[in-house]
């Protein structure tokens, strides 16, 4: 079982976010920032990442710092993807509602779903 945050924003719209390590996070970096439209780290992860290309000529030591940093990056985003992307969602006056437990982000909001559907009732 993982736990979820579930937010809603004023127009009625339900976001489900896991919490913990984020595998998409840590797999695809900036394109998964690009995805939950966190354009400024992607940016950055992007540029960085750039950067590295054209300094691959560099000496040994440079080589091993550029691992050390392709390594750290996505380690980051792995531990902080969610907390990344729930701030996004509170800057675009999401809320959070619930706190659930769940094995999946479906079944979390469906459970949401239903518990609100009861205490509605």
């Amino acid at each position: 079982m993982k736990t979820y945050h579930v937010y809603r924003n004023s127009e009625g719209d339900l976001k489900v976010i896991k919490q913990g390590w984020c595998w998409s996070a840590f797999l695809l970096s900036f394109i998964w920032a690009f995805i939950k439209g966190l354009w400024g780290i992607g940016s950055a992860i992007l540029m960085m990442f750039i950067v590295m290309a054209f300094l691959r000529d560099l000496s040994d030591l440079l080589n091993g710092s550029k691992f050390i940093v392709a390594m750290i990056i996505p380690i980051a985003l792995g531990l902080r993807g969610s907390s990344l992307y729930e701030g996004k969602l509170k800057k675009k006056d999401y809320k959070l509602v619930d706190i659930i437990t769940a094995r999946s982000p479906a079944m979390a909001m469906n459970f949401w779903l239903e518990k609100r559907v009861q205490t509605a009732g």
